[in-house]
């Protein structure tokens, strides 16, 4: 990862999403750039649009990216733009393939649980449409400081897991210095007896195979996690702080798209950190050694 862009509004998800983007500028030196998405002129509309009105919203837009950057910490230099689209979500993909990001930072909905992360309208969009990593805010991250990352995990599926996840990984891990962590959930529910040993056999071949073939230097570890669902199963892993938490697009997802998976679905209700979607078959910009 080399580029952090925030998707800002001036709501407590976007503070939560500007938090998160300081953890991750702050973990791999690279400055922010906080987008906020106005509405463009073309864009589809019952009414003429207002001169005037738009003009207002440009100058609110322009005095809240103003404080963004001027409350910036000293140690994360923060780079504002306002951007011009048919909705939010169009914006901020778009902005991100403008600046090369690596990396969109979200705050949830309104609603949901502190300390879990809530989909909004924009997420939602986003988590089946992006062409890069997303990265979900838990609700109330902006109440934690300004931290870095101390860890990474990665989840990984039972048949070896997919590449471009845990090469995604790597690199966050190498860039932050945090450690990696691999693991793996395994649902038991309706299985036999039988089937539920083959189960916890192949995922923990799977995690030896990956563990033993990561490159030289990246300090690693590797759990199995067992429950009735993937929920139990992720509520038995211990979860830092500062930690941050990589799952990869659905099989469904076309190539370098997001597809929000089943198992990354449930993840989003149970997980108490980050969670960052990464597009099936995503080529990072840079390489992960």
């Amino acid at each position: 990862m080399s580029g952090v862009l925030v998707g800002y509004s001036e709501t407590r998800g976007g503070a939560d999403a500007l938090a998160l983007g300081g953890r991750f500028a702050r973990a791999i030196g690279s400055p922010i750039r906080v987008v906020m998405v106005l509405p463009s002129e073309d864009r589809p509309s019952l009414a003429p649009p207002s001169p005037a009105y738009e003009r207002v919203l440009e100058n609110l837009a322009d005095e809240a990216l103003d404080v963004v950057a001027d409350e910036a910490p000293a140690d994360t230099p923060v780079q504002t733009q306002i951007w011009y689209a048919e909705d939010v979500a169009t914006g901020l993909a778009e902005a991100a393939q403008e600046y090369h990001a690596d990396v969109i930072c979200i705050g949830g909905g309104r609603h949901g649980t502190l300390g879990r992360v809530a989909l909004g309208s924009i997420g939602n969009i986003l988590l089946h449409s992006a062409g890069v990593p997303v990265g979900l805010a838990p609700r109330g991250s902006r109440h934690h400081g300004d931290r870095s990352i101390e860890r990474v995990t990665v989840g990984i599926g039972g048949r070896f897991g997919a590449k471009y996840v845990i090469d995604e990984a790597i690199r966050l891990a190498a860039r932050s210095g945090a450690p990696l962590r691999l693991a793996c959930l395994v649902a038991l529910r309706g299985r036999d007896s039988t089937s539920q040993r083959t189960a916890r056999e192949a995922a923990q071949e799977a995690l030896e195979y990956i563990h033993a073939h990561l490159p030289e230097g990246v300090s690693s570890t590797w759990e199995l996690a067992v429950g009735d669902a993937i929920e139990d199963a992720a509520a038995e892993l211990d979860w830092h702080i500062d930690e941050v938490a990589m799952v990869g697009s659905s099989r469904l997802a076309p190539p370098r798209r997001l597809f929000l998976g089943s198992v990354a679905n449930k993840l989003l209700r149970v997980v108490p950190v980050p969670l960052v979607v990464v597009p099936r078959d995503h080529a990072s910009q840079e390489d992960p050694r």
